[in-house]
């Protein structure tokens, strides 16, 4: 249980740092560095493994 408390944690700051970028990119151009540094976080492939072992089907991400 508290694995899956921490990899849903870890989905929500996915979602906020995605976000993030969204409006930093409507108020002008984003750094590219920050950029492919945020979206390196969002897309971490053990994060996205532990979420199908230890999530279950129909959670909300």
């Amino acid at each position: 249980a508290k694995l899956a408390s921490l990899v849903h944690k870890c989905l929500r700051r996915n979602h906020l740092i995605t976000r993030l970028l969204q409006e930093l990119g409507r108020h002008g151009p984003v750094d590219l560095l920050l950029s492919e540094m945020a979206q390196n976080m969002v897309h971490d492939v053990a994060l996205s493994e532990y979420a199908a072992a230890f999530l279950s089907p129909g959670l909300p991400e």
